[in-house]
């Protein structure tokens, strides 16, 4: 690279100096600000841990009752209350497994939401993943097992909707059916 020199311009050594220099004092500005920046941004964390630990300590005594109580509606025919919620379960009917969405559950049934329709004349049987408090006990459940009976079924647009009846329930399913009724805090009776 060719440099050109006036004639009152220091020689090519000072002016290499200079820029060092330069260099040099501006990298040690930088550094200097961004040790501030991060001893700045580490006390307002430790600020932040701090406000979160007296707010911990504050809404610790704090009780909520977020439970809903769902009563019968006048002319409702049903026999037990349904909770919205989205539970994974695994229908198998005449061999075929598919993976659907419930719409809601109740002591009696189900509603799914299926990509395909399910035969109304053979009984289906099903695998419920229940709510669980960690997504460890939620992964490694014990998926509940379920016979049921399609009760009615309709398409609504490229979904069928069907609602299912559950058969045989024992006391050990019917109890873990409740369960899933205070996970989600709804009341599994009338």
């Amino acid at each position: 690279m060719w440099t050109t020199f006036r004639k009152n311009s220091p020689t090519p050594y000072a002016n290499q100096s200079t820029q060092h220099c330069l260099h040099f004092l501006v990298t040690t500005t930088v550094l200097k600000d961004s040790g501030s920046k991060v001893e700045t941004t580490a006390a307002i964390g430790d600020e932040l841990r701090q406000v979160t630990a007296r707010l911990n300590k504050i809404m610790g005594g704090f009780r909520f009752n977020s439970s809903v109580l769902i009563v019968s509606a006048r002319h409702e025919k049903r026999g037990a209350p349904r909770a919205q919620n989205s539970l994974r379960v695994m229908v198998t009917q005449d061999g075929e497994e598919s993976e659907c969405l419930s719409q809601d559950i109740s002591l009696k049934g189900l509603r799914l939401k299926l990509p395909r329709p399910l035969s109304t004349q053979h009984e289906l049987g099903l695998l419920l993943y229940l709510p669980s408090a960690t997504l460890d006990k939620y992964q490694n459940q014990q998926r509940l097992a379920l016979q049921a009976r399609v009760s009615w079924q309709r398409q609504e647009g490229d979904w069928y909707l069907c609602g299912v009846e559950f058969l045989h329930l024992d006391h050990a399913q019917r109890s873990a059916i409740k369960k899933c009724f205070g996970f989600l805090n709804r009341n599994a009776e009338y």
